[in-house]
């Protein structure tokens, strides 16, 4: 853009080479500007979900700072989404509208998905994380996770490990299933999958639920 003066008159002047290596740099700027102005605007985006380490760490500091327990609200399943496969996504969805249907048939019953962690096979879920071990495919991951729970001040210096497992979804990695490892009593057992679907499957007449048709929820 030429400079523009006011109150004064103003000459400015350019050889024909001088104006044609201006004009060159502009193709130059504006591919430069381009991918980072769609990058910026493209809506649902989660910044980071470039490679599966990325996606699991942000994961979880999202869950921690979120402070979830049991089945998603609409605003914590909103905070998670961005990190989350179709089908995992979906039957988080369908577990927190069965645990609230429960809820107003019931509201003396303690509903099922209403407490404890979901994303770690210990109940009360972790204040800290670490990644460790990685496999990483050209659509499939599996990332070791050691969790940490510190409880009133007193440091875990043991942890627990879990498995995340991801696919890739055109140029984004997700979080397909969490495999729980810890094995002990009161700890969440198989996968979180495989739970969902096995809570949300029977057909009830109180409260009326169609089972996995309910949910809505296709299997990849």
């Amino acid at each position: 853009m030429l400079p523009i003066v006011r109150g004064c008159a103003f000459k400015l002047q350019l050889s024909l080479s001088e104006f044609s290596a201006a004009m060159s740099t502009i193709p130059i700027t504006v591919a430069l500007l381009v991918p980072m102005l769609l990058a910026a605007a493209a809506p649902g985006r989660a910044a980071g979900n470039t490679t599966p380490d990325a996606v699991v760490t942000a994961f979880y500091q999202a869950r921690i700072a979120s402070g979830t327990r049991g089945a998603p609200s609409a605003d914590e399943l909103a905070l998670l989404a961005p990190y989350l496969g179709p089908e995992l996504h979906c039957l988080l969805a369908a577990a927190a509208r069965f645990r609230d249907r429960h809820s107003a048939h019931a509201p003396d019953d303690k509903p099922p998905f209403a407490e404890g962690d979901l994303y770690s096979s210990v109940f009360e879920g972790p204040t800290r994380f670490v990644l460790e071990r990685h496999e990483l495919a050209a659509t499939r991951a599996v990332i070791q996770v050691r969790f940490f729970y510190d409880d009133r001040g007193v440091a875990d210096r043991v942890g627990w490990v879990d498995t995340i497992h991801l696919a890739r979804h055109a140029d984004r990695w997700l979080i397909e299933d969490i495999e729980y490892q810890l094995g002990c009593d009161f700890c969440s057992r198989g996968r979180l999958a495989d739970n969902l679907r096995s809570e949300l499957a029977p057909t009830l007449d109180s409260p009326r639920w169609a089972g996995m048709a309910d949910t809505g929820c296709v299997s990849p």
